[in-house]
């Protein structure tokens, strides 16, 4: 048996992602009955296993794994080359972008760069494909997405190439009747009172954690969510104050609420917009990482003004 590309695509979505059989076989519109045969019968023909399996979960790549995802990804990648230089050789101004991101990004950064996009390719369809950032890398590394837009788990990634837009850090977000508006706002004071704040996973959550702990603090969260929207809704409605990425705050929407600035955590978070590596991008796909690039200095000096006024 040789190896065919239904048996490169599902080494791919399993070698960019966690090396969940089941998350790649649906990622791939396969049953998983379909993609264990074709695991079976890559490791038949290629000679070993590719992966270590601890019960029935694929634990790690083994080294022939490694040696046979790297050829995998390239095959992918000129496969995916190849359509879009056909695509765009039959029409440069049209496609489809296909663009992983964050609920954080799509809400409170994307709506100014998509605006200028639009004008400048009207005729190019746009799927926001929203989600963690563990899982939207890994759609980008398959080929399932053309760029992704995150801050979580893309510096070092084997597969990817990227590029910086905008820096910022975390900001409280709270009623104004809350006891954390006045004074000093220490570290020891926010951990004695409940916080609201990002599921693990996404938007510096373990490094927040590691912040206080490091301090000899714990974070009280008495409610965690994946988006700031929520945390806001919970905050108004008196469950606390929000430890929430200071962008997300919107000075227009949010006038009733108060944000005070958490330089004293010392931490500061890079986002970044990332694709596959190697691969050859089309035209609009250039042009879209330029707008990106522009914007994020905007939005920091937006970032700069909400803080001052904190």
């Amino acid at each position: 048996m040789n190896i065919k590309l239904p048996h490169v695509h599902l080494l791919n979505a399993l070698g960019g992602g966690d090396g969940n059989l089941s998350r790649a076989a649906e990622t791939l519109g396969l049953s998983q009955p379909s993609a264990s045969r074709l695991l079976a019968e890559a490791e038949q023909a290629l000679g070993g296993p590719l992966f270590v399996r601890k019960g029935k979960r694929l634990a790690e790549l083994t080294a022939l794994g490694r040696a046979v995802l790297e050829e995998c990804a390239r095959i992918a990648e000129a496969e995916r080359s190849l359509a879009g230089l056909a695509a765009e050789r039959r029409d440069p101004g049209a496609g489809e972008l296909r663009i992983a991101v964050t609920h954080a990004q799509a809400r409170h950064f994307l709506p100014r760069p998509m605006s200028r996009f639009r004008q400048r390719w009207p005729r190019v369809k746009v799927s926001l494909v929203q989600g963690m950032p563990r899982d939207l890398v890994g759609l980008v590394a398959i080929g399932e997405a053309d760029v992704v837009i995150c801050t979580e788990r893309l510096e070092g990634h084997p597969a990817l190439d990227h590029r910086p837009l905008y820096r910022w850090r975390h900001a409280l977000c709270l009623r104004r009747s809350d006891p954390l508006e006045r004074g000093p706002l220490t570290l020891a004071r926010i951990a004695a009172e409940p916080i609201l704040t990002y599921t693990r996973g996404i938007t510096g959550r373990a490094m927040l954690e590691r912040a206080f702990a490091e301090r000899g603090l714990s974070l009280n969260v008495t409610l965690e969510a994946a988006d700031t929207d929520v945390l806001k809704t919970f905050v108004r409605a008196g469950f606390g104050a929000a430890i929430v990425a200071a962008m997300t705050y919107e000075p227009a929407e949010d006038a009733d609420l108060v944000l005070r600035d958490l330089v004293t955590l010392g931490l500061e978070f890079e986002t970044r917009a990332a694709w596959a590596r190697g691969r050859r991008l089309r035209q609009f796909e250039r042009s879209f990482l330029e707008i990106l690039a522009e914007e994020g200095p905007l939005i920091e000096r937006r970032i700069a003004r909400a803080l001052q006024g904190a």
